[in-house]
């Protein structure tokens, strides 16, 4: 939930301003779109302000206009990879009606642009407050015919790198970045089109519900890398297997030693879990009813990891693929999932 702050705002352009009106007066039906929902959706906000980096660590490009391609990011914009959970930040803000800024209280102050996000939305009224950030698992849609769906996938991690950018005291000033997504939201693209400044946002609200509240589509992700890493593994089919990069990429994270030492305890955590499970959870279960998945991890030299799953490669030998006597695995056995596999599952399509 936001919170409020005494920090005054310019309005959207004045040719496109969003007219003020309660929920039920402002909801359109979107297009049918591919791999994504075609329901009646509730205009929320407003494009403020869209930006653009051209590389990593140059600085940011406010333009009128993003062009976004399906299931990969926004042209032009460094954060364009099609496995990235990562392709699309978001900040928000709404306005009370004696001018009040309603936002973050870490960055309240703060113009568009300092956090790095690639869309500023100005919530159409205050009620709307509550529902930012919407959850894991949520879909927006913007323009005036929704012609461009972004995939929630989950809130910012501040970082001094972060922090340094936008002009405050560290990491700590973004206390609360999980709730409130004081550092932005990130989101990836479901259909792609053009975003124009000025542009609606659409959002598929829970009918009924007090406060308002978004309504979830998609699988919701963890907002921490450890936890994303963990439903990844648990994703890798039957006679496949996944390196520690393809992990740390398809989580969001940075494929740094720290990051890279956090498998291994995942691994060790998830056998720990499965013989759990044998042995006082559900006795009656065998083979592959209760087999976790970790034993279709290799490093990013496909090699099996037997120091932390001593069990690997006789699984891996059941599920048909081959270990040679140095311990690698074929090319051919590495997991290469699509953008819809990875990020795209229905709620009502989860096993």
């Amino acid at each position: 939930m936001l919170a409020i702050s005494d920090n005054k705002e310019e309005p959207p352009p004045p040719a496109k301003k969003a007219r003020r009106s309660s929920p039920a007066a402002i909801t359109t039906v979107a297009p049918s779109i591919s791999s994504g929902p075609s329901e009646e959706m509730t205009r929320v906000g407003t494009v403020h302000s869209l930006f653009r980096k051209g590389r990593r660590g140059a600085a940011l490009e406010e333009i009128r206009s993003l062009q976004f391609t399906q299931h990969s990011g926004i042209d032009g914009d460094a954060a364009k990879e099609s496995l990235s959970a990562r392709q699309v930040l978001l900040h928000a803000r709404a306005t009370m009606p004696n001018g009040a800024v309603v936002t973050s209280s870490t960055t309240g102050s703060l113009p568009p642009g300092r956090l790095g996000e690639n869309i500023f939305i100005h919530l159409d009224a205050t009620a709307y407050a509550s529902i930012w950030p919407p959850p894991s698992g949520c879909v927006l849609q913007l323009g005036s015919s929704g012609g461009v769906t972004l995939r929630i996938t989950f809130a910012c991690e501040p970082c001094q790198g972060g922090a340094k950018r936008a002009g405050v005291d560290g990491v700590k000033a973004f206390k609360g970045w999980r709730d409130d997504a004081c550092r932005g939201l990130l989101a990836t693209v479901v259909t792609g089109g053009a975003v124009l400044v000025g542009d609606a946002l659409l959002m598929k609200l829970m009918a009924g519900s007090k406060p308002i509240a978004a309504c979830k589509y998609y699988q919701p992700m963890n907002a921490w890398v450890k936890g994303r890493m963990r439903y990844f593994i648990q994703k890798i089919p039957h006679g496949k297997v996944a390196t520690y990069l393809q992990l740390a990429t398809w989580a969001g994270a940075k494929p740094t030693r720290a990051y890279m030492r956090i498998i291994p305890s995942i691994l060790k955590e998830e056998q720990a879990e499965e013989e759990r499970k044998v042995q006082f959870l559900t006795p009656s279960l065998t083979g592959s009813d209760c087999m976790h998945r970790y034993h279709r991890v290799v490093d990013t030299k496909f090699c099996v990891l037997t120091k932390h799953v001593p069990c690997q490669v006789e699984r891996l030998c059941k599920e048909g693929v081959d270990v040679s006597p140095k311990g690698e695995v074929p090319q051919l056995a590495i997991w290469n999932p699509t953008h819809e596999e990875l990020f795209l599952v229905r709620l009502q399509d989860e096993l």
